[in-house]
């Protein structure tokens, strides 16, 4: 007996050992993959030899297990103290809340478009269900035009949405995880939920794919409680779950893999539990279908998936594209983005699992495939290999397709940790675990705010999120002169693009914008323009302040912040563009939602509507027909309108020297040769008449 024990105790040890190396050398390859200075050639011998061969070993290994730890324990005796949740509970509300208007600086032009769109739903409510040419749900965007309502600084309003739906998630992942995982298991999952990289880089997101996760705990919190529930109870939370799976077609695109998921988890449950199955079925089918009225309704009232066919193999922009590269990036992007892209605007360096959590994922992934004939095994890795479809089937990568990935990711991480468990004993073990998870904490909070520190000696980390640094920089002078001077009329989004963020970020001091905000009396004008309009607005206001906002990163250095005093003999021209505004943020709305059915009919209605605002005025008229011709371009399919708005930009405009460039362009695509070589003449002409470089 004595001989069998020491066996038993000499393969735990030798178990042991093998964990803990396995574990160092893939986390130590980990931070050479995510955060090395290798080529390609090495990084994939480090892949080979420091990943797949561990893991290799490690499910190799002579060890038998068993993932019913994991789970709850009527016979556990030890139960975390509620005050060790609590703790966790405030830490996360903190890591959200916090500082959350300046933490990270500036806004995506992304989130600019769904700013403006809460905005205007603030202003005015029109029970619209997709939103911007992403034809996006309307649930986040509902709730932030309550901020914009009710509440400022804009960016508060920005942010904070996506920081109260982020502290949900994590509220309603830590009363399910406590349903259904033992004590131990339960504080890893909500604390990954609570404080790992991905989590809080969507809290701090205004983009309605941060409601995806938030859904998604909805859904599995009301399955959970029906699996428990017996009698009455079921047949009511039956009810919920296809409530709760209705209700995730007002959060994002990628919602329908979610729904299939949790219908297809439903009618498992319901196949292996005595009762009345059919009754449970109807009522899950009519809270499913009474859910998802809204969203049929409003198909077939303002249609629907223009934008998923344009991105999709098939059709779209991106016929050529590769699609399995595309796929490895999404998959890259998860664990150590080997490739440098920056997904969305998340840090390029490493993917959304940092080297610790990344090798706690390969582990679990070694202790599903160990008990890959449990049911729940192969539900969780189908959720996996599921909710990755949005995004192996788009020609482009935005990792906010595949967002719905992250309580399925979080869970397999989670499940890694059962070595861990498995050799570790009482004191040891939670002081092995509190260090892991600080560490890993740290490590992903430096990762989420490093991109926006030291900005004036690092702008290429700042640039790399994507964000707009020369709005950023106008943002910080604009702030400046309204606490000096009051609110004033800030002209922030007639150049091209317009991402939106300085018309979002400026609406509470805009007069321009905001509606209890009067023009008449503002003191001073502010309008980011292109920087070859800068000799002609010169000219004609001769005490006009600039700002060059981007010549320091951008070889064509094109933009410029202009200031204005307004005055007696400027006052006119001051409240006309002031007037004038509307119409730019009209045709914002059209390039913005160049999918809906009559966009085109409503965007050349607002032209001719809105044309006596900037009539006469040359600089308004270049800076419109260069917007109008914007428009044509990106809705496709219209060339001669793009054409002849370039045209109008130019001859009743400033002859601005891009403007005679995009001319010479379009020109030339039209077979006009003569013209266009005529347009580039004039293009030197103004280049050496009105020399816009500083």
């Amino acid at each position: 007996m004595k001989t069998r024990d020491s066996k038993q105790e000499m393969g735990r040890a030798g178990s042991s050992r093998l964990f803990w190396l396995v574990f160092t050398v893939l986390t130590f390859s980990n931070f050479l993959l995510s955060f090395g200075p290798f080529s390609t050639g090495v990084k994939l011998w480090i892949l080979l030899g420091g990943v797949f061969f561990p893991v290799f070993l490690w499910a190799n290994s002579k060890r038998t297990s068993s993932l019913e730890v994991v789970f709850q324990d009527p016979k556990e005796s030890s139960a975390i103290p509620f005050g060790v949740w609590f703790l966790l509970l405030g830490a996360a509300f903190l890591s959200r809340f916090w500082n959350i208007d300046h933490l990270f600086l500036w806004p995506s032009g992304d989130e600019g478009l769904k700013g403006a769109a809460a905005i205007e739903l603030s202003q005015k409510w029109d029970w619209r269900f997709f939103y911007t040419v992403g034809q996006n749900p309307p649930a986040f965007i509902w709730l932030c035009s309550f901020f914009f309502k009710f509440l400022k600084p804009a960016l508060f309003d920005l942010w904070a949405p996506a920081a109260l739906v982020s502290f949900l998630a994590f509220l309603l992942g830590w009363l399910t995880a406590r349903k259904v995982f033992s004590n131990f298991f339960s504080l890893i999952f909500v604390f990954l939920l609570g404080f790992s990289y991905w989590p809080l880089y969507l809290g701090h997101r205004c983009l309605p794919a941060v409601s995806v996760p938030l859904g998604e705990m909805l859904l599995l919190f009301s399955l959970v409680h029906f699996l428990k529930s017996k009698g009455n109870r079921k047949s009511f939370w039956a009810l919920v779950s296809g409530v709760c799976l209705g209700l995730l077609s007002f959060t994002y695109v990628s919602w329908p893999v979610v729904g299939l998921w949790g219908a297809g988890v439903f009618l498992y449950m319901v196949f292996l539990t005595r009762g009345p199955r059919r009754i449970w079925v109807f009522l899950f089918g009519v809270g499913a279908f009474t859910a998802l009225l809204p969203f049929l309704l409003a198909v077939f009232r303002e249609g629907y998936g223009q934008h998923i066919s344009a991105l999709t193999p098939w059709s779209g922009w991106f016929r050529d594209r590769n699609l399995f590269a595309n796929s490895f990036l999404y998959l890259d992007s998860l664990f150590w983005n080997l490739s440098g892209f920056a997904p969305g605007d998340a840090l390029s360096k490493g993917g959304f699992l940092n080297p610790f959590l990344c090798s706690f994922f390969l582990l679990g992934t070694v202790e599903m495939i160990r008990s890959r004939e449990k049911a729940w095994v192969r539900w969780l890795a189908g959720a996996f290999l599921l909710f990755l479809i949005p995004g192996f089937v788009s020609l482009n990568v935005q990792t906010f397709r595949v967002v719905q990935l992250l309580p399925p990711l979080l869970l397999i991480t989670t499940l890694g940790f059962k070595p861990l468990w498995d050799f570790t004993r009482g004191r040891q073990r939670w002081i092995i675990l509190a260090g892991i998870l600080l560490g890993s904490t740290l490590l992903d909070t430096g990762r989420l705010t490093l991109p926006y520190q030291e900005i004036s000696t690092h702008p290429e980390r700042f640039l790399g999120t994507g964000k707009s640094l020369a709005r950023y920089r106008a943002f910080k002078v604009l702030t400046e002169l309204k606490e000096k001077l009051g609110p004033g009329i800030v002209l922030g989004e007639w150049d091209i693009p317009a991402d939106r963020t300085i018309e979002v970020a400026t609406y509470f001091f805009n007069a321009a914008c905001h509606p209890s905000l009067d023009p008449t009396l503002a003191s001073w004008l502010a309008v980011v323009t292109d920087n070859h309009y800068t000799p002609f607005l010169e000219k004609r206001f001769p005490g006009v302040q600039w700002w060059d906002l981007d010549s320091d990163f951008s070889r064509d250095g094109n933009r410029a912040l202009g200031i204005i005093q307004v005055n007696p003999s400027n006052r006119g021209t001051v409240l006309k563009w002031a007037s004038a505004d509307r119409a730019f943020r009209d045709m914002n709305w059209a390039i913005d939602h160049v999918y809906e059915r009559d966009c085109l009919e409503v965007a050349d209605r607002k032209i001719r509507e809105n044309y006596p605002l900037i009539k006469g005025d040359p600089f308004l008229e270049s800076c419109f027909w260069e917007k109008a011709a914007y428009f044509y371009y990106y809705i496709g399919g219209h060339f001669p309108e793009h054409l002849h708005a370039t045209e109008l930009a130019v001859s009743k405009g400033y002859p601005a020297s891009h403007l005679y460039k995009k001319l010479a362009e379009l020109r030339g695509l039209a077979g006009k040769k003569d013209l266009a070589q005529a347009a580039l003449k004039k293009e030197g002409e103004s280049e050496r008449l009105f020399p816009w470089r500083r």
